[in-house]
This record gives structure tokens, C-alpha cells and sequence, in this order.
């Protein structure tokens, strides 16, 4: 359920540097840990109401960010139980992008007053 606290944060951050902007498109990047139709689902409901809601939501991908701790090799990727470059297990991630509120592209006509 914290797709919905991400997407809501989204929407405030949005409209907070929007001001009287019109938006038609917003990019939010997230992280394996999110799932689409939840993100989708929370967008549509939580954006219904304000200058967001004719914007068209665009979901981009980015991957866990990993590092071992023994080589010290770096790569995007999911969990793996070993390292890629060097086989040891003592991994970390560096980068959860799922896990605080993404920061939104947005595509709008300057000067436009926001949908009501």
C-alpha cells in the first residue's frame, strides 16, 4: 500500500511546482517494489478531484541499485544472492526508488490555468 502514499506525494509535489500550469502528462519513476495497476489505481482516484485529473500518467522503471560490499562492483539489477562480478554474498542496495516519493517529470503549457 505505499504506492498510494508515493502517488499522493507525487500529486502534491506536482501541483506545488506547477502553480498555474496546465500539466498534461506526468512521468513517475519507481522501483521493482511497486505494482503499476495499484500506482494507476491510486492516480486515478487521488488526482480525480484536481488540476491533475485530465494529466496522463506515465510509469518509467528503474531498477534496484546493488553494490558488494567485497569488490565493490556496482549494477542495477533485483536481489541476487551473489555478485555478479567477484560471487561473494555480502550485497547491500544502494537505491529503493520505489520506496519514497518519486520525483515527477511533468509536460505542460506555461501560463494555462490548471483543469478545476
Amino acid at each position: 500500500m505505499h504506492e498510494w502514499g508515493l502517488v499522493a506525494a507525487s500529486i502534491s509535489e506536482v501541483e506545488r511546482r506547477s502553480g498555474p500550469t496546465l500539466i498534461r502528462v506526468v512521468t513517475l519513476r519507481l522501483g521493482p517494489g511497486a505494482a503499476d495497476a495499484t500506482v494507476r489505481t491510486a492516480w486515478e482516484t487521488l488526482a480525480a478531484d484536481g488540476p491533475l485529473s485530465a494529466a496522463e500518467l506515465v510509469i518509467v522503471r528503474d531498477e534496484h541499485r546493488m553494490t558488494c560490499l567485497d569488490c565493490g562492483h556496482e549494477y542495477p539489477g533485483q536481489l541476487p544472492r551473489q555478485c555478479p562480478a567477484c560471487g561473494a554474498a555480502d550485497l547491500t542496495v544502494d537505491g529503493w526508488a520505489s520506496a519514497e516519493p518519486a520525483s515527477p517529470a511533468v509536460t505542460g503549457e506555461q501560463g494555462a490555468r490548471p483543469c478545476a
